[in-house]
């Protein structure tokens, strides 16, 4: 099986799943994300450890949740698509490295496994401070580490214009975002995410201690900027 883990939209599983009420029955579903925890089900499927993945390339990028393991090689394809040399030498550069979700606070632990099967470690982190804190931990667990920490402040979230991203949080949640008032609070040091959870909370789309839907709205948001 070959999963092409740099274009993860283009990638779907195909399932069974009972029907409800139907003892015995099935129906075949579509997994639309797969890409989610290190592509978990599918990896179940296919009967292949965690280890399987990290030995398919000499470097992996550890990344913190599942926004930065889908976001992070769309937004580089989409600018390697743009011509600039500077990011399609980048680009070039990493095509070859497995890109593996740390799954927040495990991103250590994940570290390791990685440098323990042989493979060159690259954190990718937000800059925040789960972020410091995660570098932290990366570079005792690993000291070997190569350590890439956002701007102060950024997140994944950041490599997209905020009207852009405001617009696709409105498609996933039927909630229409004020760009300028939240560009106003960003450049007030707020985190972008916070105030996205935050207004949609307030607004009944989510509970007050949820998440929202960060991957696919983050998807949203990078198929428009690349349409542009």
């Amino acid at each position: 099986a070959f999963l092409d883990r740099w274009n993860p939209s283009c990638i779907r599983r195909l399932y069974s799943a009972p029907i409800d009420g139907m003892a015995g029955a099935t129906s075949s579903k579509i997994d639309h994300a797969p890409y989610k925890s290190n592509f978990e089900k599918v990896r179940e499927d296919l009967g292949m450890m965690m280890g399987d993945t990290l030995l398919l390339s000499d470097t992996t990028i550890v990344v913190e949740g599942d926004t930065d393991a889908y976001a992070l090689p769309t937004a580089l394809r989409i600018l390697n698509d743009s011509g600039d040399s500077d990011v399609q030498s980048i680009y070039q550069k990493l095509i070859d490295c497995s890109i593996l979700n740390g799954q927040g606070s495990k991103a250590h632990v994940f570290s390791q496994v990685a440098n323990a099967l042989g493979a060159h470690v690259i954190g990718f982190l937000d800059g925040d401070s789960s972020g410091e804190e995660m570098k932290k931990r990366i570079e005792e667990s690993v000291p070997s580490a190569k350590i890439f920490l956002m701007p102060s402040g950024k997140t994944i979230e950041s490599l997209v214009p905020i009207h852009i991203y405001c617009d696709a949080v409105s498609k996933v949640y039927s909630e229409m975002l004020d760009p300028e008032e939240i560009s106003r609070l960003v450049a007030d040091g707020k985190s972008l995410c916070e105030i996205v959870r935050g207004k949609l909370a307030k607004a009944g789309k989510i509970g007050p201690k949820d998440d929202y839907k960060k991957p696919g709205v983050m998807q949203i948001a990078l198929e428009k900027v690349k349409s542009k």
